[in-house]
């Protein structure tokens, strides 16, 4: 998903400072927010534009040692770098997401109604099948992916027999979508929310 959340997020932050006053430290993690907002709309924008690149022929010309002009299709080779960087953004996203979302769910310096912002999605895949596999509820070691144009990249899609066949990826279309509009609603709650307070306050 490549909705811009930042003019909402600042939005809401601004509501905060009002209804809660400053709080430096606070400030400080906000300041990460916006900057990880910004680099999930930008992994998005560059995987879509990942996505596009596949399907297209990629021909180079080259003069070989007879000096005579050689025309080469370097599709393949293309499209194995593709797969790397794309999982390579994939998975940054779901790190980067959930890093957002340890920031939104802190407690020392609450960012008041977003505590308990949560997307399953991002939240497995970034826990089970990314940063603790050898956990005890995962041990999904593999290292398969598939990707479609529909569903974008999954993750660890091909199971052994040994394997536990919970926390299936369902994709970074479905996961990203589900943590965009779940942010959004979280979000527009507290925003509301704080609203509220504020015209409470100076009534």
């Amino acid at each position: 998903m490549h909705l811009d959340l930042s003019p909402k997020f600042n939005a809401y932050l601004s509501l905060l400072r009002d209804v809660h006053g400053e709080n430096p430290a606070r400030d400080d993690l906000a300041s990460e927010a916006k900057e990880r907002l910004a680099q999930l709309r930008e992994i998005s924008l560059q995987l879509k534009a990942i996505d596009d690149q596949f399907g297209t022929i990629v021909m180079i010309t080259r003069v070989n040692e007879h000096g005579v002009e050689e025309h080469y299709n370097a599709t393949h080779e293309r499209d194995e770098r593709l797969r790397f960087v794309m999982r390579l953004m994939t998975e940054a996203y779901y790190y980067f997401a959930f890093r957002l979302r340890q920031i939104l769910r802190n407690r020392p310096h609450p960012f008041h109604g977003l505590s308990s912002f949560e997307s399953p999605g991002v939240r497995n895949v970034r826990n089970h099948l990314i940063e603790h596999p050898e956990g005890s509820s995962s041990g999904i070691f593999n290292q398969t992916f598939s990707w479609s144009r529909e569903s974008g990249m999954h993750l660890k899609s091909g199971r052994q027999a040994w394997e536990a066949a919970e926390f299936q990826d369902a994709g970074f279309v479905a996961n990203s979508r589900e943590y965009t509009q779940a942010l959004e609603a979280a979000i527009d709650r507290a925003c509301a929310s704080l609203a509220e307070s504020r015209g409470g306050s100076s009534a």
